[in-house]
């Protein structure tokens, strides 16, 4: 490959988004702490680590190529592993106040040590399961977004979300023509949909659920076709 930053920033510009000469700096330098980590402990699959680039840091940033994600806003990502997909998302959209959540403390301790290098702020890292850390009260009602790489049912998805996600009432700019409008679920999902969207109608009450097919100028690149972003608007 070319220089990572430079073939990110050619798609990236493909796709109308516009990345600066400080965010490609600290996109490679999350690249290679990723890398260095991922020799310590599996961030990401070992057979992977040849396609961070395109399997893990461009599908992270991809949905801002589909999206219009409210701005300022609070993410909160649950099961981040490595700090997929929500540090490439706070490096392009730094107004973000993120919260990078997992339940193992080696890959927790590996992310506050990436978040620190690369200077991040209004950037936290919690250890914890979902369910537990739902007993936490000031961490409820707090996000406009739920952002998940993780490999969990959409239903498991939706209950672990919901008390985190501020009412639609909480909206910060009710004017604006977001998409989607707050408060939001946003899932990477892969592969036939159809009867897991249908269980988790079933089972919750929820406004709307979307599927947004990851095909752009550049998803070529991204291994294992047929990704998806998964919206669900409560």
């Amino acid at each position: 490959m070319e220089s990572p930053g430079l073939w990110l920033r050619t798609i990236c510009l493909k796709n109308g988004l516009t990345v600066g000469d400080d965010q490609i700096r600290l996109l490679e330098e999350y690249g290679t702490q990723l890398f260095s980590w991922n020799q310590k402990i599996n961030l990401i699959s070992r057979q992977d680590v040849d396609f961070i680039w395109q399997n893990h840091i461009l599908h992270s940033i991809s949905p801002l190529f589909k999206l219009k994600l409210q701005h300022p806003s609070a993410i909160m990502d649950m099961g981040t592993g490595g700090g997929l997909p929500g540090i490439p998302l706070k490096i392009l959209m730094p107004d973000l106040t993120l919260l990078l959540v997992d339940a193992t403390r080696k890959k927790v301790n590996a992310v506050q040590d990436i978040v620190k290098r690369l200077g991040l702020d209004n950037t936290e890292v919690l250890w914890g399961r979902a369910e537990e850390l739902a007993k936490q009260q000031n961490l409820l009602s707090q996000f406009d977004y739920i952002v998940a790489r993780a490999v969990a049912p959409l239903g498991d998805l939706i209950s672990w979300s919901k008390p985190f996600l501020r009412s639609a009432e909480m909206k910060l700019s009710a004017e604006q023509d977001w998409r989607p409008s707050p408060p939001a679920l946003v899932a990477f999902k892969g592969g036939d949909l159809d009867e897991e969207i249908a269980e988790a109608k079933r089972k919750w009450r929820i406004e709307s659920v979307d599927v947004v097919n990851l095909v752009f100028p550049g998803s070529e690149e991204i291994s294992s076709g047929g990704k998806k972003l998964v919206i669900v608007r409560f």
